[in-house]
């Protein structure tokens, strides 16, 4: 499954991957890039904008807040209507819990944090 992600070849007839996405960063920014811009991972389909380019590229190197939101919209008001990448929904985490146990997850957070370090008996 993971050839996906990296060879064209692998991909070749077929029209829609439903995967999940590792959005451990909480902006935009992390994402889209990784399908809007030409030299994206995700990027497929091969868009290409200029604008679009030019506008996250922007974002990306902004020192302030508000000029990166202010790129990243304007990018976006291009990119979002091409629906290049579909949101589904969120998938379910599957946990263990009991009376016994503390500290564990419930949520995607699990990829990126150090979960097992805060495990410890509930009292």
């Amino acid at each position: 499954f993971s050839n996906l992600f990296y060879s064209a070849s692998q991909r070749a007839g077929t029209a829609f991957v439903a995967t999940s996405g590792y959005i451990e960063t909480p902006s935009p920014l992390y994402y889209a890039p990784l399908f809007a811009l030409p030299t994206g991972l995700f990027n497929w389909s091969h868009y290409s904008n200029p604008e679009v380019t030019k506008d996250l590229e922007a974002a990306e190197t902004a020192t302030s807040a508000t000029a990166t939101a202010k790129d990243f919209v304007k990018a976006q008001a291009v990119f979002a209507p091409a629906r290049l990448q579909v949101s589904l929904a969120v998938e379910y985490e599957r946990l263990f819990m009991n009376d016994k146990i503390t500290g564990a997850p419930a949520s995607f957070a699990y990829i990126s944090s150090p979960w097992a370090a805060r495990l410890g008996a509930a009292q």
